[in-house]
């Protein structure tokens, strides 16, 4: 399957497969919206050792992810995610009519060809199998995600300061094969993407970031591996805010979308950075597939208004449905968070 093939989006939403064991999975309805939950795995994307080296944490208080670098430092060896709390949001989703679980994995699994990047607790590739197949039952496909974003890759351990190295495309070549085959060949499968700054990494002591043609030349390179497989890749928007035009040009179609907007405030001109919330109208404009994100990190109305001004302002056959996070690890302190970001979503009647 080609990227030609992809474009329009609804050929690509109708893909079927089979899992690794070639028990046939059945497959949630393709037609109509996708209504997801981002949920996490694994939580090595946001702060890693590059803050922690020998348990150490920088002694500037004032450092905006000193915080952020102790949790980690204290919970690095063992996975941050709790198997009831997992299945009783799981179970809250279906119950509201969610159809789609995006489950962010990096650490989380032992992945066949890279088993070093797990932790002790990490799930088995059978584990992986068997949720979703669970999910599916449920009425619910699951969409992997790998963020493979330089501001969020500490989960590829030292694989993350190889970028653009030969090793590097074998490394994530090998894991997207891997993810793609245990959650038999799914229909989207998010690269993430997205933050890629030097502004965002420089509190960091190990910057990493592709600019200018590399960025490009590693996107187009994703996309590829995933596509080859048959299956949609999928993207945040978050780079069309600083390099609209470029990015309204050379982004490739048959990605789909996903710009995040967390705020209240949908009048454009009231708004600091407008660019946050036109970038939907500027994605329709130029004809691409998406699939919308909010959340109630900073605003329990964000969902409901992210709904409404997007099915205004995206055509119907290319808005492919709505994605909501809370940005909380899958712990029992976050559950009312979930539940309350489903409870936003469904309320909406999409």
């Amino acid at each position: 399957m080609n990227r030609r093939e992809f474009i329009g989006g609804a050929a690509a939403l109708a893909v079927t497969g089979c899992v690794g064991d070639k028990t046939a999975l059945r497959r949630p309805a393709a037609d109509g919206l996708i209504k997801c939950l981002y949920m996490q795995l694994g939580q090595h994307m946001w702060r890693g050792p590059m803050d922690t080296f020998g348990g150490k944490v920088r002694g500037d208080k004032n450092a905006p992810y000193d915080e952020g670098a102790r949790w980690v430092a204290e919970h690095w060896d063992r996975l941050q995610f709790d198997n009831g709390s997992w299945r009783r949001i799981v179970e809250y989703a279906a119950k509201r009519g969610f159809n789609a679980i995006q489950l962010d994995l990096a650490e989380g699994v032992k992945y066949p060809s890279h088993p070093e990047l797990a932790v002790s607790d990490s799930w088995s590739a059978e584990r992986l199998r068997d949720e979703v197949r669970r999910l599916a039952d449920m009425g619910i496909e699951l969409i992997p995600s790998l963020n493979f974003s330089a501001a969020h890759d500490i989960w590829l351990g030292e694989y993350s300061r190889m970028i653009s190295t030969r090793k590097y495309y074998q490394v994530c070549a090998d894991l997207i094969g891997d993810v793609c085959e245990i959650c038999a060949t799914p229909r989207v499968m998010s690269i993430g993407y997205d933050e890629e700054s030097p502004r965002l990494q420089r509190n960091q002591a190990f910057c990493v970031c592709r600019q200018g043609d590399l960025w490009w030349h590693d996107l187009y390179w994703f996309v590829n591996e995933v596509e080859k497989r048959g299956v949609r890749a999928q993207m945040a928007a978050d780079y069309a805010w600083g390099h609209k035009e470029e990015f309204l040009k050379r982004a490739p179609r048959s990605v789909l979308q996903t710009n995040w907007y967390y705020g209240a405030e949908f009048d454009p001109k009231k708004m600091v950075h407008p660019e946050y919330l036109l970038t939907y109208d500027e994605l329709e404009k130029a004809g691409f597939d998406q699939m919308p994100g909010g959340g109630n990190d900073s605003s329990t109305t964000n969902i409901g208004d992210t709904v409404r001004y997007c099915k205004k302002v995206i055509s119907p056959e290319r808005l492919k449905g709505f994605q909501v996070s809370i940005w909380r690890s899958t712990l029992p302190e976050h559950e009312q968070r979930h539940f309350d970001a489903i409870d936003q979503l469904a309320e909406t009647g999409i």
